[in-house]
């Protein structure tokens, strides 16, 4: 083990005996590896067995492949779903086309054609829709446009599903819903993680959203129908203080401690300082890499209050074992359980349980 990990093996192995569960030290000890070494191809053997190989996914592909051998296949949706879709089954589906509303200035590894054309000559294919976000619209637009509802595949659910759609709320060992759940959504980028707790928590939940970007914001207002949360335009930090801006109108906006002059800012605060008297129940960070900072700004919040966590921990080498040893030095009472929700190496959550 090199120096660097060597000073911090005491923390490595109390986190890996603070595990719940045998995949959630697979996941660990993938991501470990990865950092002490840099080689990919740990990542890749961890997304292969747990997401890969997971029943559902295989099923999905099963079925792909016999639409596959009766028709044509198009994939509707060049975005970053539909490449996806393309790359996690192309060995088995030599996909004819993507079709896309707006397709100019975008490219795709197959033709690339523009829906209102490919309407005009439709001839039977199977339409994979491989948005989710966008499913409705979309699903709508081909039945407008003469493909029939049996003919068209929705993709973008199954990836969903294997993915994001799963995140935050599936663990069982958060254990049952409180009577009044109360959220700390950091990095709510568009609403949809929220209107899922919604979802999971009911009627009587309460989220508080915090979200750097302007565009995500509006996004939100979009995604959330008025309800029981707030939008607040603040940075989850260590203290309250100024700090440089990136926005980048998608989920990538970050902060940085650097200010320079004339640079984009935006005020940041803390958990303990904004929330301490709410009732926090769970607290959720998907913050680019401001998670240790803004988890030392909710040390209070979760001594006292223990909340249960879900953090991002793929953003910093060192965060897949200083994140869950510092909850810990707080609070004592943790459990910790790993998670992937990514067909990337993107998208690995820590929970932190009571």
């Amino acid at each position: 083990m090199s120096d660097h990990f060597g000073q911090y093996r005491k923390d490595i192995n109390t986190v890996y005996q603070l595990l719940g569960d045998e995949q959630s030290k697979f996941i660990y000890g993938r991501r470990l590896l990865y950092s002490l070494t840099g080689d990919e191809a740990v990542l890749q053997d961890m997304v292969d067995r747990v997401v890969r190989s997971r029943r559902e996914w295989q099923a999905f592909r099963k079925e792909l492949s016999e639409k596959a051998a009766r028709n044509k296949m198009v994939i509707y949706g060049a975005g970053i779903w539909g490449h996806i879709l393309w790359e996690e089954t192309k060995d088995i589906i030599n996909w004819d086309l993507c079709v896309d509303a707006a397709p100019e200035g975008k490219e795709f590894p197959v033709r690339l054609w523009k829906l209102a054309d490919f309407i005009k000559v439709y001839n039977g294919e199977y339409v994979a829709v491989s948005s989710f976000k966008n499913q409705d619209s979309m699903y709508a637009r081909l039945l407008e446009g003469g493909v029939p509802a049996e003919k068209i595949i929705h993709a973008g659910q199954a990836i969903n599903e294997m993915t994001e759609g799963s995140a935050y709320f599936d663990l069982k060992e958060l254990g049952p819903v409180k009577e009044k759940e109360v959220f700390v959504d950091g990095g709510c980028y568009d609403g949809f993680t929220t209107r899922a707790f919604f979802q999971w928590a009911g009627k009587t939940g309460y989220a508080y959203c915090f979200e750097i970007d302007q565009e995500n914001r509006k996004a939100i207002r979009r995604n959330l129908p008025a309800g029981n949360y707030e939008i607040l335009p603040k940075a989850l930090w260590s203290e309250r203080r100024t700090l440089s801006l990136a926005a980048a109108g998608n989920f990538a906006s970050s902060v940085a401690e650097d200010v320079q002059e004339g640079s984009a800012c935006v005020e940041a605060d803390t958990i303990d300082s904004l929330l301490w008297d709410k009732g926090v129940t769970y607290i959720k960070m998907d913050i680019e890499g401001a998670e240790l900072a803004a988890i030392k700004g909710a040390e209070k919040v979760i001594r006292e209050q223990s909340p249960r966590l879900a953090v991002s921990i793929y953003h910093k080498p060192d965060d897949i074992f200083q994140i869950p040893a510092l909850l810990h030095t707080f609070h004592k009472g943790y459990r910790f359980y790993l998670r992937h929700y990514s067909f990337s190496y993107y998208d690995t959550v820590l929970y932190a349980v009571t």
